[in-house]
């Protein structure tokens, strides 16, 4: 099952779940929680209730993606008119500061 499923059956209409959706995608309707298109599956809504209460199902936590195979550096710059912001060259010049190898012992602080 992808997505998550509110239990309408087992909903009491207390409202925990849509003080909590962090993206306004839980409204109550006729005492009843209701799911919109502006879920994005965060879960929030899940830890609203104690463990055992089973009124959302469907949802798992994202697994932990390995960070260990991205090395490289991208940089966002703010741009007016074809000009770059005035921050932009220093953002830059420090993602290059990060990209240099390290060669001292203290380097990972």
């Amino acid at each position: 099952m992808v997505g998550i499923v509110i239990l309408t059956d087992k909903c009491t209409g207390c409202g925990l779940c849509v003080k909590v959706c962090p993206y306004n995608a839980i409204t109550l309707e006729n005492k009843k929680a209701i799911l919109n298109d502006l879920c994005t599956l965060c879960g929030a809504c899940v830890g609203a209730y104690r463990p055992g209460t089973n009124l959302i199902e469907g949802w798992k936590a994202s697994p932990k993606e390995d960070l260990s195979k991205y090395s490289e550096i991208c940089v966002y710059g703010e741009q007016h008119g074809g000009r770059l912001g005035p921050i932009v060259p220093e953002i830059i010049g420090a993602a290059l500061e990060l990209k240099k190898p390290r060669t001292s012992p203290y380097a990972s602080f």
